[in-house]
């Protein structure tokens, strides 16, 4: 398997059909990916949602409930169910460009075998305004090349939700997120 896009889940009944069906349209096929739904307690009808693409996308969908533990617990499980090469964490009022799995992991994860991945993202508030240029494509450029940890420490912002993780890299570092 290739890819587990982690989408640890709290309170978002409203914006999860759109974050879901994003993450449906990648361009991968069964086999290829899964997604790690982590139900953190959610008060609302989240749960509800996420058994529906459970049962209309069995051989995608992997759900996951818990008590509220807070989003740092429901990826750690996310981390311990991942079978895929790559890791990609989504909060689930986000949303992905449709395509944008399929070409990130066929054009820089397949050969390079990167252990960390970063890539371009925009804010795009609930009124369709953006801060980041909406035209911006896929450059390819090579940021950084060297070890992840070094990559990892610098004065660079890394967000979550921006990169891919190669799986066993974070396994092998016990990488984890706090509590």
């Amino acid at each position: 398997m290739k890819l587990s896009v982690i989408v640890p889940v709290y309170n978002v009944e409203k914006y999860l059909p759109r974050c879901l069906d994003s993450l449906l349209r990648q361009g991968m096929e069964v086999g290829e990916y899964e997604i790690i739904c982590v139900d953190d307690g959610s008060p609302d009808g989240s749960a509800k949602v996420l058994g529906e693409y459970a049962q209309k996308h069995p051989d995608i969908f992997r759900v996951f409930m818990q008590e509220n533990q807070g989003v740092g617990v429901a990826r750690n499980i996310g981390i311990q169910m991942a079978q895929g090469e790559y890791i990609s964490f989504i909060d689930s009022d986000d949303y992905v460009v449709d395509g944008a799995f399929r070409y990130l992991y066929d054009n820089f994860c397949k050969d390079l075998k990167p252990d960390m991945l970063n890539f371009r993202f925009r804010h795009v508030f609930t009124d369709g305004t953006t801060l980041a240029d909406p035209d911006a494509k896929p450059d390819g450029e090579i940021v950084y090349d060297g070890d992840g940890t070094e990559e990892y420490n610098r004065d660079k912002i890394i967000y979550v939700w921006d990169n891919f993780f190669r799986r066993d890299y974070l396994l092998e570092h016990h990488i984890k997120f706090e509590i």
